[in-house]
């Protein structure tokens, strides 16, 4: 396991900021490096020698102390957790609920664990690339201290580089410190067809959702009661969280929904604060390609591969033993592991969701 520095803070008061990461995705569009037993945010996908929940882990250590980072992931994966980030808290979540579920919950179990309401609490997924932590960590503090002074719901925002039609846009409004990046939002649009991504790319006033949240756990906590009362309560009522048959009997009946699609779109009271650090979900073997260093054919290369006639490929073989070798193949993605092997248009990052769908239903053992 990679050694762990605890950073020096950006932000004023460590003891006023948890970061809550959540850790409980599939990661299935890029199987088969990503499986059930060990999705994306547990792999080195990068090469780097270390794991994206590892690099997440460095991340918060810049604005907080290690035991105000808390990790949300189902129990399957506490121990790969424990393993890889052993000093930081593990909140079990019952079941995938998605984000709206899985935030009311860490609320909940924070509040009950004596957290002062005034606390800001950072969400951060597990399985982001951000290429300077020192610039996210300053970008954050501007996002934290704007919060906590204002008890408003806040994000960060992306500036786009092309329309990309996966992402949610936001909308911004007037500065609220336009020196710092820091604006008002106006609205929220979910994953837009390709001719209003276009639209929204053109004219300058979008940035992209990247899924980051900053916010008061009193803020918070009233805009479940405003905007998504059946989640909040249910979660409210849960007490003891080592109770986990009780506690996922609660979280069945909670909807499955974004927290974007929950609060973020509704409330009125948003913010957004500008980027200026290089960022990625990681969502996709392109993704995966273009952040990583390319031979003289334009190809990105993990383990021992072959390449021949080859170019613009993603070629990975990430098995123990043996060779890839590849011939005549060009814009292609092909990941060779110990159990599988997938040949993919390396554009085509939806269709790895029917291959996976595929997969669990006539070899399960390999999903």
């Amino acid at each position: 396991m990679a050694d762990f520095i605890p950073a020096l803070s950006y932000v004023c008061n460590m003891m006023d900021t948890v970061v809550v990461i959540m850790a409980g995705g599939k990661g299935t569009r890029l199987w088969p490096l990503s499986t059930e037993s060990k999705p994306k945010q547990f792999l080195d996908l990068l090469n780097r020698g270390s794991t994206l929940l590892q690099d997440t882990v460095r991340r918060a250590q810049f604005i907080t102390s290690s035991e105000n980072i808390y990790v949300v992931a189902p129990a399957q994966y506490e121990e790969i957790i424990k393993e890889q980030v052993p000093f930081v808290n593990f909140i079990a979540e019952p079941m995938p609920r998605n984000t709206a579920p899985t935030i009311a919950y860490a609320l909940a179990y924070l509040l009950a664990h004596n957290k002062a309401p005034s606390t800001v609490m950072v969400v951060l997924p597990a399985d982001h690339y951000i290429d300077d932590p020192e610039k996210w960590a300053k970008v954050m503090d501007i996002a934290v201290d704007y919060a906590h002074q204002s008890r408003e719901l806040g994000t960060i925002g992306i500036v786009p580089t092309y329309p990309a039609t996966g992402y949610g846009y936001i909308h911004i409004a007037q500065p609220i410190k336009p020196e710092k990046g820091l604006y008002k939002v106006k609205t929220f649009t979910e994953k837009p067809p390709l001719e209003l991504a276009r639209k929204f790319v053109d004219s300058g006033e979008y940035f992209w959702n990247s899924g980051m949240f900053i916010w008061r756990l009193d803020a918070l906590q009233e805009a479940f009661v405003i905007y998504a009362s059946e989640i909040w309560d249910i979660c409210s009522e849960i007490t003891d969280f080592s109770n986990h048959s009780k506690i996922k009997k609660f979280f069945m009946a909670c909807p499955s929904i974004s927290v974007d699609y929950a609060i973020m779109e509704k409330a009125s009271n948003v913010f957004v604060v500008k980027a200026d650090f290089q960022w990625s979900d990681l969502g996709s073997f392109k993704a995966i390609y273009d952040l990583l260093p390319h031979d003289q054919n334009g190809n990105a290369i993990i383990g021992n591969v072959i390449p021949f006639n080859t170019q613009n490929c993603l070629l990975v073989n990430a098995s123990q033993d043996g060779v890839l070798a590849v011939s005549d193949e060009q814009e292609k993605a092909i990941i060779k592991t110990s159990d599988a092997v997938l040949t993919v248009n390396i554009n085509a990052g939806e269709n790895i969701r029917k291959v996976y769908k595929a997969i669990t239903e006539q070899f399960p053992e390999y999903a």
